[in-house]
């Protein structure tokens, strides 16, 4: 990230973050982790693109992604440890988008607005629960503060291509790279080439690729419509107004307010840009774009920065009465202090709900991979209802496509966990289906730890 040029010094300091992010995600795998239906898929497909092929049609959630399957292809090299190898890159780039939110705001009102930043983007909900299961969300909001630390930094190709990046992971930010590859072209002809370049290669990934995997022209899209939520627009603003705690919503609005009075181009900016989006992301739901309690995640790019703004500019309103910078930092203190704490306590018990799923899940690979053998023949693979959020844990282990794992219509009695059918036949409801023999190594459904109703989404 660092242009070249830079001081050796500065440089080191860089490879010395990049160590420290990596070195605390690589420990964060000691406890007990397991990713959830979307990153199994991106993880199925990554070794099923390595291997010359692709089955994109699972007959429900997970949709198509490319940003994270380039990785996972990537990691398809690392065998049997590539899933704990998506999560380790999931959780490195979720603790550096902390770190660009820290640097993004530094640059712009000073290092207590980088810290207000930083806090702002870990305490926002979803931020904890999308690196504990290896969503993708973290590398978007990371590589969209990347993007503004390179453009403060003059970087503008790093930038655009940060952006081109984070639109393979989330569809709706294309007219946002078309729209900098315009502008940055008034200046740089060759950024725009690359910048409509990759506007017109992402579709070509987006449903091309999809296309060859499932042979359903659009299925994303339409697997997407098959399992959305019933949101509407509201709901969407709604749960963008609810991501921030109020404390830092209210600070980011000071942010953006500030920026407009003293001309601040680029806080301005970003303010009006995080509040168009909203509002563009709301209209696009109600006019049948499908709705997901994630798609406003990558807003808090924007508004943690905001907010360490709004935050230093109160403090700054005091003047150089030290007595009067304190006590304005204690009253926002004492303001937000209570909201934080609730989302830590928040956040705690999601981890605790997150480690009992890792846990069980553990439990399912552990036991589908002592039964390996005796599935090697099967087709297809049926599980209880109660446990589909877990299916790719249980073709990754078989070395099935994802849509090859089906659900009973209920769970079978016992210890019964898996069943699979043999070749040739297809699995109907109500039809006698063959079990795995070794019931020991099997887990008992009525154990306690494999009392889990609902699985992450």
């Amino acid at each position: 990230m660092a242009p070249t040029g830079h001081p050796p010094d500065v440089l080191t300091r860089w490879v010395g973050l990049a160590i420290g992010i990596c070195g605390i995600a690589l420990a964060s795998l000691v406890l007990p982790s397991a990713p959830t239906t979307d990153a199994w898929g991106w993880i199925i497909w990554g070794r099923e693109l390595a291997h010359g092929t692709l089955h994109t049609a699972v007959g429900g959630s997970p949709s198509w992604k490319p940003l994270p399957v380039l990785f996972t292809t990537l990691l398809s090299a690392l065998g049997e440890h590539a899933p704990e190898g998506w999560l380790f890159l999931s959780r490195a780039f979720g603790l550096a988008g902390l770190v660009l939110a820290y640097l993004v705001a530094t640059r712009l009102a000073g290092r207590a607005a980088g810290v207000v930043a930083a806090l702002a983007l870990a305490l926002s909900s979803g931020w904890v629960r999308g690196l504990e299961h290896g969503y993708s969300e973290p590398v978007v909001i990371a590589a969209l503060l990347g993007a503004l630390l390179a453009h403060l930094e003059g970087r503008s190709r790093i930038a655009l291509w940060l952006v081109g990046a984070a639109t393979l992971a989330r569809p709706e930010l294309w007219p946002l790279l078309l729209v900098l590859a315009l502008w940055l072209g008034r200046r740089e002809p060759l950024r725009r080439v690359e910048g409509l370049a990759m506007a017109a290669v992402a579709p070509a990934l987006w449903v091309g690729v999809d296309w060859l995997g499932s042979g359903r022209f659009l299925n994303g899209g339409k697997t997407a419509a098959q399992v959305a939520k019933h949101l509407s627009g509201w709901d969407m603003l709604d749960l963008a107004l609810r991501m921030p705690s109020l404390p830092v919503l209210a600070l980011a609005a000071v942010g953006a307010a500030f920026a407009a009075l003293r001309s601040d181009r680029l806080p301005a900016a970003l303010g009006v840009a995080t509040v168009a989006w909203a509002g563009v992301l709301a209209v696009a739901v109600t006019v049948g774009y499908p709705p997901s309690d994630r798609l406003m995640s990558p807003l808090m790019a924007g508004v943690s920065v905001l907010a360490g703004l709004g935050a230093a500019r109160l403090v700054a309103l005091a003047g150089s009465s030290a007595g009067a910078t304190v006590a304005v930092a204690v009253a926002l203190a004492a303001v937000t202090v209570p909201f934080g704490v609730a989302r830590v306590q928040s956040f705690s018990r999601q981890m605790e709900a997150g480690e009992a799923h890792a846990r069980l899940q553990l439990d399912l690979r552990h036991a589908a991979r002592m039964t390996r053998a005796e599935a090697r023949g099967a087709q297809a693979v049926a599980m209880p209802a109660n446990l589909t959020w877990s299916r790719g844990a249980v073709a990754w282990e078989w070395r099935l496509p994802l849509g090859n794992v089906g659900t009973l219509g209920h769970s079978p009695p016992g210890p019964r966990l898996f069943v699979f059918v043999p070749p040739g036949r297809h699995l109907q409801r109500g039809e006698p289906v063959f079990a795995t023999r070794d019931w020991r190594l099997l887990l008992d459904l009525r154990k306690s730890r494999a009392d889990v109703r609902r699985g992450p989404d």
